[in-house]
């Protein structure tokens, strides 16, 4: 099971002035931060979103991978790459939970 910080996630710019940049929280709780000095506006916002939307892409990567696995060796699954992207979908999840 992963062990990351439960949800929901939160995104807040901070003004430029002051910290400059866009900050991944959850309550109080630290997640994630952006600095504009490392990327343009538009990767900064295209970062924040696939930050925000790690976890729901790992759970459902998860659903996936528990359907498919029962699945393998019946006839709709018998000739087809199921069980090559199998292995793909079982590897992004352990590097997602840092056991690869």
């Amino acid at each position: 099971m992963s062990k990351h910080t439960s949800l929901p996630w939160f995104a807040y710019e901070a003004p430029i002035q002051s910290e400059g940049g866009i900050f991944i929280r959850h309550d109080n709780v630290f997640i994630a931060r952006i600095e504009y000095d490392d990327v343009s506006e538009e990767e900064a916002e295209a970062n924040k979103i696939l930050i925000l939307a790690a976890p729901h892409l790992l759970k459902a990567l998860k659903k996936t991978v528990s359907w498919l696995e029962p699945r393998l060796g019946s006839q709709y699954f018998e000739h087809s790459y199921a069980p090559r992207f199998l292995k793909i979908m079982q590897k992004a999840i352990a590097k997602a939970e840092g056991t690869s």
